[in-house]
């Protein structure tokens, strides 16, 4: 099955075209899950609701996630998300395979403010806390990414929330190909690193329409506008082949 990530910031209405029209041409059904993330916030795109109504008529679409700050974020909000999948008949896609992903880097005020720029925690906590209380159709996580600074907060997070209501979730830090400083709490690294898993099931494509063939790298590769997402995954697939066989090549997209 094949992951397709879409971030950060907002896709323009070409782009937005564009990987809706690439996804009716794949020729499987219910084999591509989207996820909309990133480092900008899904909820910020005035089309998402369209969108999001477009991606499940899509029979190659099998679910969706999406990742947000919950800054400002309603049950009314959620409800018409949830009414935009499911479709006009409110039947045609389970709520079951959407999943919100709330990023929740600190349950400290400060360090919440520093981190996210805005003094929203107790906004996004009421809203978390609104959804245990009387849940929405569609799944609900929470999501601390582990660090230095946060490491001692991390059991409370996990008690934090009923996990069937609101299920907590524990990230890994990624360093973005060295773009970030090294702040991982444990080296995950593989003693002896081999070809790339991801080549073989994940796709991402940045606002600007560009698909880097390595998920850590935010920019670079073809464009919407040169080629279509069939043409570039299946593409990828034999360069992942290529890499099992200890071919690399860094130039090779």
């Amino acid at each position: 099955q094949a992951k397709l990530l879409l971030g950060p910031g907002d896709p323009d209405e070409e782009q937005a075209s564009l990987i809706l029209k690439s996804l009716r041409a794949f020729p499987l059904e219910n084999d591509v899950t989207v996820c909309l993330g990133g480092r900008g916030d899904p909820f910020a795109y005035a089309g998402l609701d369209d969108f999001v109504a477009a991606l499940s008529a899509i029979d190659a679409v099998k679910a969706l996630y999406i990742e947000t700050p919950g800054v400002g974020l309603t049950r009314s909000r959620m409800e018409s998300l949830v009414a935009s999948w499911m479709g006009a008949n409110q039947s045609k896609r389970s709520p079951s395979l959407m999943t919100l992903i709330v990023r929740l880097p600190s349950l400290k005020q400060a360090q919440y403010r520093r981190w996210m720029g805005v003094d929203r925690l107790n906004d996004v906590l009421s809203f978390l806390d609104s959804i245990c209380a009387n849940p929405v159709a569609m799944n609900v996580c929470a999501e601390m990414i582990r660090l230095p600074e946060n490491e001692e907060e991390l059991d409370g997070f996990m008690k934090r929330f009923p996990s069937d209501k609101v299920r907590p979730l524990i990230g890994k830090y990624s360093r973005f190909g060295d773009v970030l400083p090294a702040l991982d709490v444990v080296d995950l690294s593989p003693l002896n690193r081999d070809y790339c898993r991801h080549l073989a099931f994940d796709f991402f494509i940045n606002a600007k329409g560009e698909m880097p063939v390595c998920r850590q790298k935010l920019s670079g590769g073809p464009t919407l506008r040169e080629s279509d997402l069939l043409s570039v995954f299946e593409s990828r697939r034999n360069l992942h082949l290529s890499w099992m066989k200890g071919e690399r090549s860094e130039e090779r997209r």
